[in-house]
């Protein structure tokens, strides 16, 4: 079950009810899409996890959610095992508000001057940019 690349949720929620325990995972973006390269792969990960079946076995319930600004269009659902899915065929999605500026974490210099190769870093707010560029037509969500 190890491999050599970090296969992560972006939040993961657990807590029992009853006698099972109910795992929630959630994978988010910002300000790009959900592409089906990354979503394949996670896709695999989980069945490894947590099987291929409706209601898993063992003592856990997993839940899986996909969060971001905008639909991903194009995701490949066909891998999915039955419990990643709706009853429609498709993952779940949740819309993110986003504030139209975002706190952005850059290298600089010791005097704050934005440099690739500074050895320090900084923080600074900059405006949303990348959501008009999502595609906005043809299958998905």
């Amino acid at each position: 079950m190890i491999t050599a690349t970090q296969e992560d949720v972006d939040l993961l929620v657990a807590y029992k009810s009853a006698d099972r325990y109910q795992v929630i995972m959630l994978e988010a973006k910002g300000v790009t899409p959900h592409a089906n390269g990354p979503f394949q792969s996670k896709v695999k990960r989980l069945t490894a996890i947590f099987g291929s079946s409706d209601a898993p076995e063992g003592i856990a319930t997993p839940h899986f959610l996909l969060v971001s600004p905008r639909r991903s269009l194009g995701l490949d659902y066909s891998t999915c095992p039955p419990w990643m899915l709706r009853p429609d065929g498709k993952v779940a999605w949740f819309k993110l508000p986003l504030l139209p500026k975002l706190k952005k974490v850059v290298r600089c210099q010791r005097g704050g001057e934005i440099s690739n190769q500074g050895d320090h870093w900084k923080v600074i707010l900059e405006p949303l940019s990348g959501l008009d560029n999502w595609p906005t037509a043809g299958s998905g969500h």
